[in-house]
């Protein structure tokens, strides 16, 4: 499994690529169904505190910082970052150079919605950690949107048993893990939350996105 440091050396290279894809680009039925699912939940709450993990160059934040929360977006790949600032420049936005795990260890602010979209869960070592450490971030019956790669539909490349993972899916230079819906639900769990939206599998894509609520 790669570190923090190689998947942010990665998505620098593929930073502009993957920018035009998520703002200028026709989305995909997955990437435009997550869009919307964000956007109402930044329109249907008053305005609070949202952190976007691996928030690569901000397009899951739009919602939120045009309808006023307040934003935190943190990401290692300082490509990703300069697009961030590029596009989102006018808007009340504190942008974080950091790794995901790092950020949560060290912080001390407490979210209302925090978004792990990305497949941030599948390029960390520890998925199971990560979700809980989301999860301490979160105010009472605060949100956390994930995104993952469900493995029953793939032809995984290796097998392994450990932490329950049972697929690893190699793309390019970047290795992201893969695991059945039993496994993410006992992450889920593990972490003191509780799924209140599942959505995908689509046609064209293996991922999948749940809404997470804490537990009061």
């Amino acid at each position: 499994m790669q570190t923090p440091e190689q998947v942010a050396a990665a998505f620098d290279l593929l930073a502009d690529q993957h920018d035009a894809m998520r703002w200028d680009l026709a989305l995909s039925e997955f990437d435009a169904s997550v869009l919307a699912s964000l956007e109402g939940i930044a329109t249907a709450n008053v305005a609070s505190s949202a952190l976007f993990l691996a928030g690569g160059s901000g397009r899951e934040a739009l919602s939120f910082v045009m309808h006023g929360w307040k934003c935190d977006l943190v990401e290692l790949s300082r490509r990703m970052l300069e697009l961030a600032e590029c596009r989102l420049h006018k808007f009340d936005l504190r942008i974080v150079e950091s790794e995901a795990a790092r950020y949560l260890a060290d912080t001390t602010e407490k979210y209302d919605f925090i978004s792990m979209v990305g497949e941030l869960v599948g390029y960390v070592q520890e998925p199971r950690s990560i979700l809980r450490a989301a999860a301490l971030r979160l105010r009472p019956d605060g949100l956390i949107a994930v995104t993952w790669v469900d493995s029953s539909s793939l032809a995984a490349t290796r097998q392994t048993e450990e932490q329950g993972v049972v697929a690893l899916v190699e793309r390019d230079d970047l290795e992201i893990r893969a695991w059945t819906c039993e496994t993410m639900q006992k992450y889920v769990d593990a972490a003191r939350l509780t799924v209140v939206l599942r959505s995908g599998r689509m046609a064209e894509s293996p991922r999948r996105f749940w809404i997470l609520r804490k537990e009061m």
